[in-house]
This record gives structure tokens, sequence and C-alpha cells, in this order.
């Protein structure tokens, strides 16, 4: 193979290098934001906690505001544990990719010192 190959297969095992340090801080930014919604959630149930006793109207009405809160949140949430194992699938594609790359150019370093070899008479 050529050293153009070569470069090509550096240029593509460089992206996707590039590919997967953009999954992973994506990855982790997903991470974080679920453990925000996660916090969320554990505070939006404190008023009913705190109110349970009290039996008036509008103490009701919080209540059910805060439930629809949490409902919401946990909603996000879901959503947000979905996309993150997206990108934990995709993050495994690339790792795929990764050793797929690393492999040819093993082969590619195996026929240039081949080539080289022929060349030079070594």
């Amino acid at each position: 193979m050529e050293n153009k190959d070569r470069w090509k297969l550096e240029a593509e095992f460089k992206a996707t290098i590039t590919n997967l340090k953009d999954f992973t801080e994506h990855s982790r930014k997903l991470e974080a934001e679920i453990v925000e919604h996660k916090e969320k959630s554990s505070m939006a149930y404190e008023p009913i906690r705190k109110f349970e006793a009290e039996v008036e109207p509008t103490m009701e009405e919080a209540k059910r505001a805060a439930e629809e809160e949490v409902e919401a949140t946990n909603i996000k949430l879901k959503k947000l544990e979905f996309c993150l194992e997206e990108t934990e699938v995709k993050c495994l594609g690339i790792q795929t990719q990764l050793e797929m790359v690393e492999i040819l150019k093993s082969g590619v370093d195996v026929e240039l010192k081949a080539t080289n070899a022929k060349k030079y008479g070594l």
C-alpha cells in the first residue's frame, strides 16, 4: 500500500478519536443532566412531605402541582437516560471502528515494511 493510503487511514483514525471524545463529552453532559433532574425530582416532593398533614384546598393544589412537576421531571429524566444509552451505543460503534482502523493500520505497516524490504533489498 502507498503512503497515501496510510495517511488516509491515519486521518480516519484521528477523526474517529475526535468523534469518540465528542460522544464521551456528550455522555458526561447527559449524566450531569440526569443527576440534576433527579435532584429536582427529589426537591419537588419536599412540599408534599411538608404539607401532607394540612387538608386545605390550597395545600392540595400545591401537592398536585408538585406531583405534576415530579412527573414532568421524570419524563425528562427518561428521555435523558434514553439519549445516554443511545450515546453509549454510538461510542461502542466508534470503538469498534477504531479497532478496525488499528487492524488495517497494522496491515499497512506490514505491507510497507515488506515493500521497503523488497525495494531496498533488506
